[in-house]
């Protein structure tokens, strides 16, 4: 509760209980004179004589006092002052009912006890008194006299309604599920029919799996509120859930008579239509419930999300689409009818549509972490490496604890060259990440970086880490092998790691390349030429070609190097390649 708030309750309720303790006190001088003599007995108890009325306003004051800190939830010395209270008048039913008041909050329901009892006995029809007694009493687990206070409360209070519900409850909880029915009963006769009591006396119903008794509940409403659409579209689904389907049929032929646009009746044909394999006039029914704007917006995402799960199957993608497409006309602002209807659009491989109606989802629901992610993977996958750093950065500030768009932001800086801002990105969310495959593809990324910016021991340490988690890691198999290759150094063991790609995928050009390079650099060039011939063949990658042209170049066979160097070069290789054409040698 807002702390202005508080006080001002705080204030009005000081200067009722000011007002009150006035009048209290002039009531008992004027009883005491009238009859000092009068003995008060309960259960052959008496209450506490009379106190002076010095201690009688000390009282009173500590007891405004302890009011304040119980109004600002400060419950220990609240308690602490209203035991002082009753200390100096132990006649007070008031400071009873609070100290019990207090002790319920701090869930010390024992001690409450025989202070809600004392309260009760001192002022026998104040309702509140009895309404914590039995709250006690329900706590305590002392469920018969439990029933015993909520039945008072259901005969005394003018407002009695909740404690009958109150009184079902316990019973139910008693396990007396025929003296439950009972209060819902009385309670029927003393207030009337409504669709809460209705409810309720049909779970109890269905769950004795008297279905019968039920329906007949549901009957009563149905004929007190005939223009109630909702009573009836209840009864048919609880027809239709118990597989009485022709019976749920004509309930439902005569609610849409009345309304035919209704979409929540057209959604219950719709279930009748798909039990029946009618399968056109489901879709009908359902295209029909999801062109109304009235239909919850989360009924539409759930049915749609059921769809989503069956989307291998090529007529549900079909329908799915559709519906979400109705969906998404009908809601066009709606954030999760924009996530939906993307999710239909990449299970159709429309990843470029999908990607905008991703970014109007975000727009509209910034805090929907999933959609972030589903948005920046299609950029990645879409190669939009500007829009993934933009993306990333937005989805940073909403989740500064989240490695998975470190992990992207970084990339992306990656794929622009940009390696110390990418550098600098990975290693924070590195530091934030706790999941072992994330940890990985960061430091697999870091180990391309590092190599980048020549800090080959930072490189090397951070590939051996994933292979320390997954040795069968095949971007850093690839790249750490190639680097080491490239820089002419540890040779022998960038063999073993170009084996194991020759292992896992050998038929793979960029592996194939790879390993004949290290052959290559090695000086095995008949093996290497094994390798880089077959990478060749699967490839028209510029760099692989132009390979391939070298080690026939060290075996002897220039022409065909030269004719090698050709295709490289018409497949956009340069640097090096020209040169190597116009002096028709090889430049290493």
């Amino acid at each position: 509760m807002n702390r202005s708030i508080k006080f001002l309750l705080l204030f009005l309720m000081i200067l009722s209980l000011s007002d009150i303790a006035v009048a209290q006190r002039k009531k008992n001088k004027q009883k005491r004179r009238t009859d000092s003599q009068e003995v008060l007995s309960h259960h052959s108890q008496k209450r506490p004589a009379q106190v002076n009325d010095r201690d009688q306003i000390e009282a009173e004051s500590i007891f405004i006092e302890a009011m304040k800190y119980f109004v600002l939830e400060d419950y220990e010395t609240a308690l602490n002052l209203f035991r002082k209270s009753d200390k100096v008048n132990s006649s007070s039913a008031a400071t009873k009912y609070k100290i019990a008041h207090t002790l319920t909050r701090l869930r010390r329901f024992d001690e409450a006890l025989p202070y809600a009892r004392e309260a009760t006995r001192f002022e026998e029809t104040n309702e509140y008194y009895h309404k914590i007694l039995a709250e006690i009493y329900r706590q305590l687990e002392e469920y018969d006299k439990a029933v015993e206070s909520y039945r008072w409360l259901t005969i005394h209070s003018k407002s009695s309604e909740n404690y009958f519900y109150e009184l079902a409850s316990i019973f139910l909880q008693k396990g007396e599920v025929d003296a439950a029915i009972s209060v819902y009963n009385e309670l029927e006769v003393k207030f009337g029919l409504n669709d809460s009591l209705i409810k309720q006396k049909q779970r109890i119903y269905l769950s004795q799996g008297n279905l019968d008794a039920a329906l007949k509940e549901g009957e009563k409403l149905i004929s007190a509120y005939p223009e109630v659409t909702e009573f009836g579209l209840a009864q048919a689904q609880l027809l239709l859930t118990n597989n009485r389907i022709e019976e749920a049929t004509q309930m439902l032929e005569k609610l849409v008579e009345n309304e035919p646009d209704d979409p929540h009746i057209l959604l219950l044909m719709a279930d009748i239509y798909k039990k029946q394999d009618r399968t056109e006039d489901y879709e009908k029914a359902l295209e029909m419930a999801f062109s109304n704007a009235q239909l919850n917006v989360k009924q539409k995402v759930k049915i749609l999300y059921n769809y989503l799960q069956v989307a291998y199957s090529e007529d549900k993608r079909v329908v799915g689409l559709k519906l979400a497409e109705i969906a998404k006309n009908a809601h066009p602002e709606d954030a999760q009818v924009n996530e939906v209807y993307a999710s239909f659009l990449i299970a159709n491989q429309k990843r470029k549509e999908a990607r905008d109606y991703l970014l109007k989802s975000v727009q509209v629901d910034s805090d929907n972490f999933k959609a972030w992610q589903n948005l920046i993977s299609l950029d990645w996958e879409l190669n939009q490496v500007d829009s993934v750093i933009r993306h990333s950065e937005s989805a940073l500030e909403l989740f500064p604890n989240q490695p998975l768009f470190y992990l992207y932001n970084g990339s992306g800086h990656y794929m622009k060259k940009d390696y110390m801002e990418a550098k600098a990105i990975l290693e924070q969310g590195k530091m934030l990440s706790t999941d072992k495959e994330l940890t990985n593809q960061i430091n697999a990324q870091l180990g391309d970086i590092y190599h980048s910016l020549k800090e080959y021991d930072k490189s090397e340490g951070a590939y051996e880490e994933v292979l320390a988690n997954d040795p069968n890691d095949l971007h850093v198999l690839n790249n750490y092998s190639y680097y080491l290759s490239l820089r002419g150094v540890k040779l022998d063991k960038a063999q073993e790691m170009g084996k194991k790609l020759m292992e896992i995928e050998p038929n793979n050009p960029t592996y194939l390349d790879t390993y004949g390079w290290i052959l290559y650099i090695k000086g095995e060039y008949e093996e290497a030429e094994k390798y880089l011939n077959k990478a060749a063949s699967f490839s028209g990658k510029a760099t692989i070609i132009e390979h391939y042209g070298d080690v026939l170049y060290k075996l002897g066979q220039v022409e065909k190097a030269l004719e090698q160097w050709k295709k490289a070069k018409e497949a956009g290789g340069a640097g090096v390649l020209d040169e190597k054409l116009a002096q028709k040698k090889l430049i290493e």
